[in-house]
């Protein structure tokens, strides 16, 4: 992997949360929510949504899908015959089910909201040609996530290989992004793993129980 690159790549990808997050700070309507004190456990009580949670999850959320254009750009800067990125925004029935997976999971209820919501926005660079658990390529990426308001971890569990990073800029106040670095010939294995695992985060009621959160929390404001 091209050391210098990489690093490029990850403080361009810092440079647009720190953006991002201080326009998204100085716009919000909202209180802001320390996302490492509040657990998923204070968001949810049973079935129902918090409000105050709720309309900052939704107001970033629009703010994100507004600017992906530009947040997304970095992949055109980047990408060559070596390397593809994907950049995406998590879809709102995502980010619930996660809340609601967390939230059944006795786990949950002592578990940071911003390790839940660490993938709000996400990329992924896949390289060709490259062992991404080689101790060469683990040993790069430990050096890049050394940087402020970065951080990274390995996963090699049940045939899925990635090393994923994650960009806060040093403010618990901010949602992280994450970046997922895969080796081009594990991406098949990973997809179908990723699929495995989205499709166990199923829950049947939970659209009927998000809208009657929000719907009951608009009769509590009139």
């Amino acid at each position: 992997m091209d050391e210098n690159k990489f690093e490029l790549f990850a403080d361009e990808i810092l440079k647009l949360h720190q953006s991002f997050s201080d326009n998204w700070k100085e716009t919000s309507n909202s209180k802001l929510i320390n996302l490492k004190k509040a657990t998923v456990h204070n968001m949810l009580n049973g079935k129902m949504f918090n409000k105050e949670f709720l309309e900052i999850v939704d107001e970033y959320h629009i703010l994100l899908n507004r600017q992906f254009s530009n947040l997304s750009e970095i992949q055109y800067d980047f990408e060559n015959e070596i390397w593809e990125i994907r950049t995406r925004v998590k879809q709102k029935d995502s980010i619930i089910n996660k809340l609601f997976h967390y939230s059944k999971n006795q786990a949950g209820e002592g578990y940071p909201l911003n390790k839940c919501l660490n993938d709000v926005m996400g990329y992924r660079l896949m390289i060709d040609g490259i062992d991404i658990m080689s101790h060469e390529t683990q040993d790069l990426c430990r050096r890049v996530a050394s940087k402020d308001g970065l951080r990274s971890y390995y996963q090699n569990k049940d045939g899925y290989k990635g090393i994923h990073f994650y960009f806060n800029n040093n403010n618990n106040f901010n949602f992280p992004w994450e970046l997922q670095v895969w080796a081009k010939d594990n991406e098949v294995e990973n997809e179908r793993l990723h699929s495995d695992h989205k499709a166990k985060r199923s829950y049947i009621s939970w659209p009927n129980d998000y809208n009657n959160s929000k719907a009951n929390e608009r009769v509590k404001g009139l």
